[in-house]
């Protein structure tokens, strides 16, 4: 036999609704309020904080912005790149644009800018060697042409030190090359083709900037 459950009145439920809105309203008011809308009526949300979480989170940006570069002497750097688009101007205390970098990108030379134009003969198989004299730093302009394709290796060898020792600039097969470099030690800079064409090749080599001379190889001597 079941026991039977107590049942509420009337009266009971009433009450029971009117307490349950009356909290629902006083959670809007003093906590959902000023947490999701920024609307604090009663002042509870300011005073317990509730009312920060309405802010939208606030990420601090740091500025894509280059510092100043410390002046440099031409003997420390070759080239110091610099983005104007993302560095602000440098001003001094009277609101006078001042440079950005003093003394990077430019090196002064005590020998006369020069250029010239070498004619270069090369028979079937053969191979010749021509090299520019540069000191570091020295900055070289360059282009030569051929009447045929060639093997050709652009490469560099240091004046002392370990003599196998080489840089390679460039590599490859052509008719034509053009560039420019700057040299990262004082040495030999220069250029060593192959005649693969089956037939003698004409090279046109032209050549300006700042170097001591331009050198033939010697290749049977080198071979010995």
């Amino acid at each position: 036999m079941s026991t039977p459950q107590p049942s509420l009145s009337t009266r009971q439920l009433v009450l029971s609704l009117l307490v349950a809105m009356l909290l629902g309203v006083g959670l809007a008011m003093l906590i959902v309020l000023p947490a999701e809308k920024g609307e604090d009526p009663t002042g509870f949300g300011a005073l317990t904080g509730v009312d920060k979480l309405s802010e939208p989170e606030v990420v601090d940006e740091i500025p894509l912005v280059l510092a100043p570069v410390e002046p440099v002497s031409n003997e420390d750097a070759l080239y110091i790149r610099i983005d104007p688009i993302k560095s602000k101007a440098v001003v001094n205390e009277f609101g006078e644009p001042q440079p950005f970098v003093d003394g990077a990108n430019i090196r002064q030379h005590e020998q006369h800018y020069k250029g010239q134009l070498i004619e270069i003969k090369i028979d079937t198989d053969e191979q010749v060697e021509y090299k520019a004299l540069m000191e570091e730093g020295d900055v070289l302009l360059y282009f030569w042409e051929a009447d045929a394709e060639l093997y050709f290796d652009f490469h560099a060898h240091q004046d002392t030190g370990d003599p196998n020792f080489f840089t390679r600039y460039a590599e490859g097969e052509g008719k034509s090359d053009h560039g420019s470099i700057v040299a990262p030690y004082s040495g030999q800079h220069g250029w060593y083709w192959l005649n693969i064409a089956g037939k003698p090749v004409t090279v046109q080599l032209g050549v300006s900037g700042y170097y001591d001379e331009i050198i033939e190889i010697d290749m049977k001597a080198e071979a010995e």
